[in-house]
């Protein structure tokens, strides 16, 4: 299995792809701090009985990717006949052309429900380099999630707020699918489950933290639970059936109660 490097920010997340290489960073609105890796290896099967097996690396943070939706169908930028390239090529670190911005485009419509709802009406998916995640890791890497629109000295509020960004790298990987669905399982958990509140209060994404072990653990488990078999931060053979039950449900739950709180 090719290791990945993932960087993650509250509101703002990365992953990278490296053979010898893979980071954690949190960066709290303002307030930036950095915290070694954890990695943690899940090993299940389909038997009742589960083993999870934790291991710390620490290592050199390597690279950020981006991507992005051309045309997006986001009501607040710009259509194609409104300028819409001219706002995309303006976006630094974007690498984009009509073949990488087609790609893209296809392996969105190929996601499952409600990820490809929510990145074709609600997320800027653009192809190129993140420009924080540059500065950051010093190049690329394959993906990134920003929902405040960080720029290359870390100020957010930019126009690409509530983005994906898909580098040409990641392209180049092969992987497109799978980060794609795990950068879509970042913007998930940040406009749905986070706003998801079980009868006693607490958020399904809170839930889903203790449960999975943190956000980049619940991106990959998103992977495994839609089909996908490329992640970073754990390692299945296959998702227990206690999982993807638990994950079906919260889905369920979850898409329930933002309908009803929206009507």
């Amino acid at each position: 299995m090719i290791k990945k490097s993932l960087i993650y920010i509250l509101l703002f997340t990365a992953c990278s792809v490296d053979t010898d290489n893979s980071v954690e960073e949190i960066i709290i609105e303002t307030t930036i701090s950095s915290t070694s890796s954890s990695t943690t290896n899940f090993t299940t099967t389909t038997s009742p009985s589960t083993t999870i097996t934790t291991t710390t690396t620490t290592t050199i943070p390597k690279k950020i990717f981006i991507s992005m939706d051309h045309p997006s169908e986001r009501e607040d930028i710009p259509s194609s006949n409104e300028g819409y390239g001219d706002f995309i090529e303006r976006l630094p670190g974007y690498e984009g052309d009509s073949i990488q911005n087609l790609e893209i485009r296809l392996a969105i419509n190929e996601l499952p429900d409600p990820f490809r709802t929510i990145l074709k009406e609600e997320i800027l998916v653009v192809n190129g380099c993140h420009p924080y995640g540059k500065v950051l890791f010093k190049r690329c890497v394959y993906g990134v999630f920003d929902p405040l629109g960080y720029d290359e000295d870390g100020n957010y509020g930019n126009d690409w707020s509530l983005s994906i960004w898909i580098s040409d790298r990641g392209l180049q990987s092969g992987q497109l699918n799978d980060i794609l669905l795990h950068e879509a399982a970042h913007a998930y958990s940040y406009l749905r489950l986070r706003t998801c509140k079980e009868p006693g209060g607490e958020s399904y994404r809170n839930l889903a933290h203790r449960k999975f072990g943190g956000e980049e653990n619940l991106a990959d488990i998103f992977v495994y639970y839609f089909g996908g078999k490329w992640t970073n931060y754990i390692d299945l053979e296959v998702l227990a059936i206690d999982y993807r039950r638990w994950v079906g449900e919260m889905i369920a739950y979850c898409d329930l109660y933002n309908l009803e709180k929206n009507t």
